[in-house]
């Protein structure tokens, strides 16, 4: 089963260590930055490797972790977007479908995030699979003649 490439991005470097370990730990392939700035510039190159962001809301840098949720749901609407918040805290402005996990955060609710992140992305990939060669006309249509 081959999974793709998780980011995280996190300015604690300890929770960023924390979280690149317990995803490394569970044979995930993982990329960590401190900014959404630095990890805007890695999607920019490798986001069809990228399969999850996993980012804090308050990011040092132009973008915070909602900035990154909106760009990447419009530029890679194939990945799956993770903002981790304080638990009493509100986060406006994300888009529809990032995931929203309170902190603090435990080991198994980042394993269900990738793991779910794994699955939506299978999924993706067979569905274009099956749909790819097919012509337009290949396609049932719902008109009825």
């Amino acid at each position: 089963m081959m999974r793709g490439t998780i980011c995280v991005v996190e300015d604690d470097l300890t929770i960023r260590l924390w979280l690149v370990r317990v995803l490394e730990d569970a044979n995930f392939p993982v990329v960590d930055f401190d900014s959404a700035d630095r990890a805007l510039i890695h999607l920019g190159r490798h986001a069809t490797g990228v399969t999850m962001i996993l980012a804090g809301t308050h990011l040092p840098g132009i973008f915070n972790g909602t900035d990154l949720a909106q760009i990447a749901s419009i530029s890679w609407p194939s990945v799956t977007v993770v903002v981790t918040k304080e638990a009493d805290s509100v986060i406006a402005d994300v888009p529809v479908g990032t995931i929203i996990v309170s902190t603090p955060l435990k080991d198994a609710d980042v394993l269900a995030s990738a793991r779910l992140a794994q699955q939506r992305d299978e999924l993706r990939r067979n569905i274009d699979r099956q749909f790819s060669g097919k012509r337009s006309h290949d396609v049932p249509s719902s008109r009825t003649t």
